[in-house]
């Protein structure tokens, strides 16, 4: 039998990225070779894809069928309110409409083109693109909120039913701000991303906001401000981010970059079977979706399958630690369990990767111990991964 390797935790500086080379992402055929820009769906088998030319692709069964075209202008963006109702945005200012079963084209306030459009659990809708471009759906109504900036708008979320916008432009520094309504609407800045073009926004939880841009770059908002993720190495351009829950998340990218997020294991790069650009994503029942350049479709399942030969686990096992906060010293006793390898994972509150650690044998529960000096006050929790498998996880405190 081999001998245990211990592990030895010390200060962290960055936070990894994780290669998930057991996720597999497979290619979907679909009708066109158009660049697809934005997917959503109301249910598993229910759902939309738009892209250049006017092209939309809607779910039937388990195929992608083409939507007989309406316009021939690029679409960014697609939401869903439900099975009967939806909007789209593109170039020119460019607004669809679905009611029913039918697309049907929509007289815009505007002539700029349109980059995102989502909606409110209120019902108001809010689309955003350029030059400063801001409108609302309200009352059956579509109003122009324009500021008299440079700006270009590409990514709006709602926070606590609250729109965030968010934007850039060359050269330009472009500030994430929330859209107050009050008889007329005004802009707040309320965080100055520097000069990263902020391309997408998702708001899974009150006050909890995720963004995403150019170059590769993640942010992060809590009840405690903003924080930018700090990534090992170069990361391409980022286009989109989709949140289901706070627990779980997607962001997409050029280079067919794509990168999933769960409290257990951060963010995780996963291994491609494209390098063209991507640019939308959505996570609905146990599935991952994709859509970028050149007809591209992806998808694979949440669920990951344990190798052959190795068996499921239905929850992760309990690591114990002692003392709960620590200070200087933290052990932890790992559940009884025989593996022949394994990875050892560190994580803030916020998911970001600080450590990970292979090892090359573990049997029944044994001690170890993680250097807390350097760790900030706050939770983390340690999990301990075998193959697909989350076998293990524990969280403590650090208090100096």
């Amino acid at each position: 039998m081999k001998a245990i390797k211990k592990v030895l935790f010390t200060t962290i500086s960055a936070s990894l990225i994780v290669i998930n080379s057991i996720a597999q992402w497979n290619a979907i055929n679909v009708p066109t070779k158009n660049h697809l820009n934005a997917i959503a769906f109301t249910e598993e088998t229910t759902g939309w894809i738009v892209g250049n030319k006017g092209t939309m692709l809607y779910r039937s069964g388990n195929s992608w069928m083409e939507y007989p075209a309406i316009t021939d202008e690029k679409l960014n963006s697609v939401c869903l309110l439900s099975k009967t109702e939806g909007w789209a945005v593109g170039a020119r200012g460019t607004i669809l409409h679905l009611k029913g079963s039918h697309w049907q084209r929509i007289e815009s306030p505007t002539k700029q083109e349109l980059h995102t459009v989502c909606f409110s659990n209120t019902g108001n809708v809010y689309a955003v693109g350029n030059n400063g471009t801001f409108l609302s759906y309200r009352n059956g109504i579509w109003e122009k909120a324009e500021i008299q900036t440079p700006w270009h708008f590409y990514a709006i979320a709602l926070n606590n039913g609250t729109p965030m916008i968010a934007g850039g432009r060359e050269n330009l520094t472009v500030p994430i701000m929330d859209v107050i309504y009050r008889n007329s609407y005004s802009f707040t800045k309320i965080f100055d991303p520097g000069y990263v073009e902020i391309a997408g926004m998702a708001s899974p939880e009150i006050d909890i906001v995720w963004a995403v841009g150019k170059p590769g770059t993640i942010f992060r908002k809590d009840g405690t401000g903003w924080q930018r993720i700090e990534i090992e190495g170069m990361l391409p351009a980022l286009t989109n981010i989709f949140f289901t829950g706070k627990t779980e998340g997607i962001t997409v990218g050029h280079g067919g970059t794509i990168m999933t997020y769960t409290d257990e294991s951060g963010w995780q790069r996963d291994e491609s079977p494209v390098n063209n650009k991507l640019n939308g994503s959505y996570i609905v029942g146990n599935k991952y979706y994709v859509v970028g350049n050149n007809g591209t479709v992806l998808v694979r399942t949440r669920n990951t399958i344990p190798p052959e030969g190795e068996s499921s686990v239905s929850s992760p096992k309990l690591i114990s630690t002692y003392p709960n906060p620590a200070s200087d010293i933290l052990n932890i006793i790992i559940p009884d369990m025989e593996l022949p390898s394994g990875t050892v994972t560190v994580l803030d509150s916020w998911g970001k990767v600080l450590f990970k650690k292979d090892f090359d044998y573990i049997n029944e529960g044994f001690p170890d111990k993680i250097i807390t000096t350097g760790f900030s006050d706050g939770l983390y929790i340690v999990n301990i991964s075998s193959g697909a498998r989350h076998v293990a996880s524990g969280k403590f405190i650090v208090k100096h």
